[in-house]
């Protein structure tokens, strides 16, 4: 004896029952769906039960009607396995949809908190160059000024008790020398005439700004 294994499909199904009266009728689902003014994606989607690609319920039970009529088939019977179909069809979509939605929760979670982290690193940035030049502000307030002398020079043998002192500094710098204040132009630059007396002098120059602290410079100098 023989065997042969034939494909068993399932007659009850509403896609195999339109899809046999559709075949007896001999047309395809083009014929068909330019016949009834229908999308051919709709007419395939309700033969193989791709529910997924139908509209909306309402559209989808019109155009079911409309093919039933052209096929000549029960649509009072084709309607209720339609409603057993659709309805199994948006529990497992539900439940798909269920097992996304920890994922996506989490992703919209992660998406809100983005913009929070990126204004967070910028506040950070934005604080730490305040700071920064915060600190370059202060550190120039209290550091001494730069104090330049160019005459005389150290440990020198002059004639005459009359001697020019001249230099450079920060503009805006107090700057005194032995304790008398001179006057700077708008370069910092500074030029005084100061007498010696016989024998060694020391020379002191001193520069400083409002906050900070002192530079000083001293010169020997011996007059004859």
């Amino acid at each position: 004896m023989i065997f042969t294994r034939k494909k068993i499909s399932n007659v009850n199904s509403l896609g195999q029952i339109l899809k046999n009266a559709r075949q007896l009728k001999n047309t395809d689902p083009k014929q068909a769906a330019q016949e009834l003014k229908i999308s051919k994606k709709y007419i395939e989607a309700l033969e193989q039960g791709k529910y997924e690609d139908l509209p909306s319920k309402i559209y989808s039970k019109n155009y079911l009607k409309s093919y039933c009529f052209f096929l000549g088939v029960d649509f009072k019977k084709c309607c209720e396995l339609f409603e057993i179909e659709f309805l199994a069809f948006q529990k497992i979509g539900r439940r798909e949809t269920e097992k996304k939605l920890p994922m996506e929760k989490t992703s919209y979670r992660h998406f809100l908190m983005a913009p929070k982290i990126i204004r967070g690193a910028i506040i950070i940035l934005i604080l730490i160059a305040s700071l920064g030049y915060l600190a370059v502000k202060v550190r120039a307030i209290f550091s001494p000024p730069q104090l330049v002398v160019t005459q005389p020079g150290q440990d020198i043998v002059v004639s005459g008790f009359q001697l020019e002192v001249n230099g450079k500094t920060d503009p805006g710098t107090l700057v005194n020398i032995n304790d008398r204040q001179v006057i700077l132009d708008n370069l910092g630059y500074f030029s005084a005439q100061i007498t010696l007396k016989k024998g060694i002098n020391i020379i002191e120059i001193t520069a400083q700004k409002r906050y900070s602290r002192q530079s000083r410079v001293e010169r020997i100098v011996q007059a004859q």
